[in-house]
């Protein structure tokens, strides 16, 4: 009988051995899994701070592409806008040496 006592005794050490064992893995998987997810979330926030970051950049890059845009349609606008009174001007000086009495000269 204490044989089987003693046996059963092992038995319930044994086991609670094990029990201990699994416990401190339990803790282990715990704490690395906490860790894990820490770093989870400062990689998360990194990633909304550089979203914004280059959100930012992309916001002011398209406002410089609309300023430098309007800038080359005013330089298009009066590039036109002289060439057209330039064309009018010799337009105008050969339309009246056309309509003068040149005889004068020959």
């Amino acid at each position: 009988m204490e044989q089987k006592l003693k046996t059963v005794e092992d038995k319930i050490k044994k086991i609670e051995g094990e029990l201990n064992q699994l416990k401190e893995e339990v803790q282990v998987r715990d704490s690395e899994a906490h860790r894990r997810m820490d770093e989870l979330k400062f990689s998360i926030d990194s990633l909304k701070g550089d979203t914004k970051d280059i959100k930012n950049g992309m916001s002011t890059i398209l406002k410089k592409q609309e300023s430098f845009t309007d800038f080359l349609k005013e330089i298009v606008s009066r590039t036109f806008r002289w060439f057209f009174l330039t064309i009018a001007v010799f337009a105008a000086i050969i339309g009246v040496l056309v309509n003068a009495d040149l005889s004068h000269l020959f």
